[in-house]
């Protein structure tokens, strides 16, 4: 069997691209507005205005390290304050 048929068939494999042409298929027998493809990590639809205006928000304070990939477990501070929140409300 040549290579290019057996990268072919690891490629059909891969589950990344597999949800994606289901995703594409079912939203032609469902119609694009009742399916919703996050596959890829490309939502197609808009963040909602606030989110963008707190992005632009955190973009203008220029804080050194805010422009990276956050560690895996998530910003510490931001941890904190989710478990302070989580702790006051419940």
């Amino acid at each position: 069997m040549p290579i290019a048929h057996v990268i072919a068939r690891q490629l059909e494999k891969r589950v990344v691209d597999s949800a994606h042409v289901r995703g594409g298929r079912l939203k032609q027998e469902r119609g694009a507005d009742d399916v919703f493809d996050f596959s890829l990590g490309n939502p197609e639809v808009e963040p909602p205005a606030a989110t963008i205006e707190a992005l632009h928000r955190v973009v203008a304070r220029a804080v050194p390290g805010s422009r990276g990939y956050m560690p895996n477990p998530g910003f510490p501070h931001v941890r904190d304050a989710i478990a302070e929140k989580l702790r006051r409300d419940t």
